[in-house]
């Protein structure tokens, strides 16, 4: 059971820093969003679902998930052309922090098999996980609670409320049959269930004798029913539950609730089958009933400044012809290729997932294999000549020739302790990873054209992190490869056989 410990909290650190990048790249979804809604409040209801639409499909969205042609992939080219251009600094090696600390307490915490913030993101993977079996409880207790009153509520037989509910199934050309059902419960009408819809309405409204009130209900519900509210709720409480405590999700929900309320309004009163004055007079006089109160907490208007908001609006919305639709949904597509790709990769990333190699089987004093077996060494570890300012120097590590796109390998067990560091790039390193193993040995990967790797991600040996460049201070095509033993670079033939 111990050794099962430390990969428990490798998982957990590593779902929580999956959760964490997820909640920076919707929160840079959601800025422009809220600033293109503020600048343009008189758009069309379908547009700002459009927007949206986009920030909760990047939650879905895999943080890992790239786009060859992105704005992502662009910006990071761009920025590392510009890093490659201003330095004129010789390629140096960079020692880890860590290896420099003199305080042995501190030393040995790094040398445990589970670094020190594996720890910290297990603790706070920890803490989400009871929020999410908290707000998970919440949920299914609500589900239960509708689902009881749904099985304890009466049939409705009044043929004339039968009636409007066949003519709005009509007009809205809905197929499926649905089940209406009534109880002397100060609710607010709602509508359940996917397949086999259920429309519930309070009693205290089928007895106020307001016959327009009644059918404008009716009409609302069925909207619901028609743009298949209930499953985008299901799935849209489900992301909220899972990300409950970044506040951009519930910001998110809120507009998204007003939106979906709107857009069955929208339904109710398009091409004059309700007149927008009597559909706002009934809203009216449902704020005057006497279960109001309840429809307030249980609905998504928490209050009554929202409800009357949501009449307000009435007269500006206008549906979009079928043109304008489908230019909202070419964007969308757009959009999901062009902007919610916010992980670096390009296509080499292909090659090197299908590439990955073993590591063949090692003498005892060898914990180490080669990052790219097979291939030569073009320059050795010791005094050489800089490429670019044809000056001596030391040259910290070994250089080993490849094409670009082949795989790199990890070359012994242990976890990424730097990825593209912004220090290191303005040195020349390039694209870069470095490894921290046991013993106080780190590895270091440098002038990689991709990294598959993020910080923290605990590695296994032959596990391939990245793939073969020429980026940073380079002459072409190869891999700086530098072993490093208690912050000192030693020479890696002495540990390896290449």
């Amino acid at each position: 059971m111990a050794p099962l410990i430390p990969e428990i909290l490798r998982i957990s650190a590593g779902l929580f820093q999956w959760l964490v990048r997820q909640m920076i790249y919707s929160t840079v979804i959601i800025l422009p969003v809220l600033l293109i809604l503020h600048m343009y409040k008189k758009s069309s209801i379908q547009f700002k679902q459009t927007l949206w639409l986009l920030f909760w499909i990047r939650l879905i969205l895999p943080p890992d998930f790239s786009f060859l042609f992105s704005l992502r992939q662009m910006l990071s080219r761009i920025l590392l052309l510009q890093t490659q251009l201003s330095t004129t600094d010789p390629v140096r090696p960079v020692s880890l922090l860590i290896s420099n600390i003199s305080n042995p307490v501190i030393s040995n915490l790094f040398e445990m098999s589970v670094p020190f913030h594996i720890y910290l993101f297990s603790t706070l993977f920890f803490l989400w996980f009871c929020g999410l079996i908290f707000f998970g409880f919440l949920y299914v207790r609500s589900m239960r609670f509708y689902k009881k009153l749904i099985d304890t509520s009466k049939s409705v037989s009044n043929k004339r409320i039968i009636f409007i509910l066949e003519k709005w199934k009509k007009r809205l050309r809905l197929h499926r049959d649905i089940k209406l059902v009534t109880a002397r419960r100060a609710i607010s009408p709602f509508a359940t269930g996917i397949f086999h819809p259920t429309l519930f309405i309070p009693a205290s409204l089928l007895e106020s004798g307001n016959i327009s009130l009644l059918e404008s209900v009716i009409a609302h519900e069925l909207a619901h029913i028609r743009y298949w509210d209930t499953f985008w709720i299901h799935c849209q409480s489900c992301l909220q539950i899972i990300y409950f405590f970044h506040p951009a999700v519930w910001i998110a929900g809120h507009h998204t609730n007003a939106i979906r309320e709107s857009l069955a309004d929208l339904s109710v009163i398009q091409n004059n089958r309700f007149s927008r004055d009597l559909y706002s007079r009934c809203l009216i006089a449902l704020i005057k009933l006497n279960y109001m109160e309840a429809y307030m907490k249980a609905s998504i208007l928490n209050n009554k400044k929202t409800l009357f908001n949501r009449i307000a609006i009435l007269g500006s919305l206008y549906r979009l012809s079928f043109s304008k639709c489908t230019g909202l949904a070419f964007m969308l597509i757009a959009a999901v290729f062009l902007i919610l790709p916010m992980h670096e990769k390009t296509r080499a990333v292909e090659i090197a997932q299908s590439s990955q190699q073993k590591c063949v089987s090692l003498p005892e004093n060898h914990i180490f294999c080669s990052p790219l077996p097979d291939q030569k060494i073009v320059l050795t570890f010791g005094p050489a000549l800089h490429p670019f300012n044809k000056k001596d120097y030391h040259h910290n590590g070994v250089d080993i020739s490849g094409r670009i796109g082949t795989p790199i390998l990890a070359a012994a067990n242990g976890y990424i302790c730097i990825a593209n560091d912004p220090v290191m790039l303005k040195k020349g390193f390039g694209h870069h990873v470095m490894i921290q193993h046991k013993q106080g040995f780190q590895t270091l990967y440098a002038h990689m054209d991709t990294v598959l790797v993020r910080y923290g991600q605990v590695i296994k040996q032959g596990d391939c992190i990245g793939t073969v460049g020429n980026t940073g201070l380079s002459t072409g095509p190869h891999l700086h490869f530098e072993l490093h033993l208690n912050g000192e670079p030693v020479n890696p033939e002495k540990y390896l056989t290449f």
